[in-house]
């Protein structure tokens, strides 16, 4: 992962909706073709990845708490 990356995925953590939103349109197409070896509607795979990507942006808060007590502590974070 670069430094740039790293970035993106702090800010996210912490509720960025536009790095959201660019992780989801950079990603959305190659995770449906993937998901696509799995299911073969399409739909669903269009679910599944849509899903995923919705328990992402749900899960920040957790991933934030974790981020936040790695950093007390100090170990490295992203």
């Amino acid at each position: 992962m670069d430094e740039r990356e790293s970035k993106e995925i702090q800010k996210l953590i912490f509720g960025d909706r536009s790095i959201y939103q660019k992780i989801f349109n950079d990603m959305y197409e190659s995770l449906c073709s993937f998901v696509h070896h799995f299911y073969s509607n399409r739909e669903v795979c269009e679910d599944c990845v849509q899903e995923a990507f919705i328990s992402l942006w749900e899960s920040r808060n957790k991933m934030k708490s974790i981020a936040l007590l790695l950093e007390e502590n100090n170990y490295p974070t992203i």
